[in-house]
């Protein structure tokens, strides 16, 4: 026969029971992923405790969310499934509450039923052993009235919930910083290098009129030596930089470098590496918004990408070069009001504004963009355990200083500059049996044309397929003689 429960029957019937059953793990980060997704979508922990009249309760973190069909808004200060509050009375009983009001009697018996909250009643349906993160634990399903269910385990607390709002349930998939279950890339997870891995990455960086500056280079560190420490990492490395620089109106200034060092990654220097899912951290240091006093916000996103690495990110965000941004800062409309107003791509000068950490790999994506100069680089291609993965260019073709040099005489036309659907190219003059070839590419370095053996006097090139930017040309005669310079597509 079925029991509802009032509090003063339940608080007789559970007087003999044992007093765990508690929703949550005080003093514990809870990693929860929803049905949905293919990471963890929520961390929870107790901020903060109050003891009053015999109860306690539990202040939950909170987290930033997006308003509906208002991309331009997000609201901070934010519940998440279990609420902003937990209040525990005795024998067992636990209120989750701000902004609704949901009541569990986790020490309730099998067949209890009680009011869960507005219209929807509870029922423990089932009390079994079951296997959670390699231990044996109690377990009680609950059953609601409107078709959803919770579970909830004696030692790891609630292990399934329903999303009320968008469908789905969470799911209880780890324990932060235990050996339980999956985490949250954290600091030591990004910068975990070994010994032998290669990281090459690309740099570009430029300044406008009046400056009118242009550097481009390649990186390949290769890690030779690994030191941990309590708070920071040092990785003893060689490094081979190759690439060039340029004053608006002037030739490309081509260098080869080689040189060893040590790398150094502090904890304190990327606090921001062990944030969690839809936290808001506050910028210092960058200020774009209508009122130059408003505070700048940053959100982080964590997700898994295409070879299951996972990524961490903050602020305006460009997933591949060149295109696909993604919102992500904030500056604050009001000190007294949760809601933040979004920071687009054209408040800075130049493009997106933000950084990307990958699992293993540190920092694979970075872009700073103020009105003064525009500094980019990204991860181009990696060796670990002996696997590669992108593009790694061998150490010999980087390290060969500049065999072939630039002809201070042009000997061959450019036109038009800028140019829209074709760009024509003339030689000057071309001898008997001699021909040229010809590459673009773009400023990522990456080759997207190339003509070879040319013997027109006059060479006609489509370009309507090109985005409108800043691109490289270099022509190569047949007796060596190479000719370099820059166009722009309109």
């Amino acid at each position: 026969m079925k029991k509802t429960l009032t509090i003063l029957g339940l608080i007789i019937a559970m007087a003999i029971q044992s007093q765990n059953w508690s929703p949550i793990l005080p003093g514990e980060k809870m990693n929860y992923r929803h049905s949905d997704s293919a990471y963890i979508t929520n961390t929870i922990w107790v901020d903060s405790t109050e003891i009053s009249s015999g109860d306690i309760t539990f202040y939950l973190n909170v987290i930033v969310k997006d308003v509906p069909n208002d991309p331009d808004i997000v609201l901070r200060n934010q519940p998440q499934f279990l609420l902003k509050t937990l209040i525990k009375q005795d024998n067992g009983v636990f209120i989750c509450t701000d902004p609704s009001d949901y009541l569990l009697f986790t020490l309730a018996g099998l067949g209890d039923i009680w009011v869960f909250t507005n219209n929807i009643s509870a029922e423990i349906t089932n009390i079994a052993k079951e296997d959670i993160f390699g231990e044996q634990d109690s377990v009680k399903t609950i059953n609601l009235s409107d078709g959803n269910e919770i579970r909830l385990s004696k030692n790891f607390g609630i292990l399934k919930f329903p999303d009320f709002q968008n469908g789905g349930y969470f799911e209880l998939v780890g324990i932060q910083d235990t050996e339980l279950g999956e985490q949250v890339i954290d600091f030591w997870d990004i910068f975990d290098y070994e010994v032998g891995d290669v990281f090459q990455r690309f740099y570009t960086e430029s300044f406008p009129p009046p400056i009118s500056y242009f550097d481009q280079h390649i990186l390949k560190s290769t890690i030779n030596s690994k030191e941990v420490f309590d708070d920071h990492i040092t990785y003893g490395t060689f490094t081979i930089e190759k690439g060039f620089y340029s004053w608006y109106g002037t030739e490309p200034t081509y260098y080869s470098n080689t040189y060893t060092g040590n790398a150094t990654y502090s904890v304190s220097d990327y606090e921001i590496t062990n944030r969690f899912q839809n936290e808001l951290i506050q910028l210092n240091d960058y200020y774009c918004s209508p009122n130059s006093n408003d505070y700048i916000f940053a959100r982080i996103s964590i997700y898994p990408d295409s070879m299951d690495l996972v990524n961490k990110h903050w602020g305006t965000f460009r997933d591949v070069p060149p295109n696909v941004f993604y919102l992500g800062l904030y500056y604050e409309t009001s000190p007294s009001n949760d809601s933040l107003k979004s920071i687009y791509d054209d408040c800075f000068a130049n493009g997106p504004h933000g950084m990307n950490y990958t699992e293993s790999l540190g920092i694979t994506l970075n872009y700073i963009t103020d009105s003064e100069s525009h500094n980019y680089f990204y991860l181009m291609g990696y060796v670990k355990d002996g696997d590669t993965v992108g593009e790694i260019t061998p150490d010999s073709v980087l390290i060969t200083n500049i065999e072939k040099k630039a002809i201070r005489n042009p000997t061959f036309s450019i036109f038009p500059n800028p140019a829209k659907d074709w760009l024509y190219v003339k030689p000057k003059d071309l001898g008997n049996g001699i021909s040229y070839s010809i590459k673009f590419r773009d400023i990522f370095g990456q080759l997207i044309r190339e003509k070879k053996k040319i013997r027109s006097s006059l060479f006609a090139m489509d370009i309507s397929g090109l985005k409108s930017g800043v691109y490289f040309y270099e022509i190569e005669e047949s007796s060596g003689n190479v000719q370099k310079g820059k166009f722009i597509v309109k």
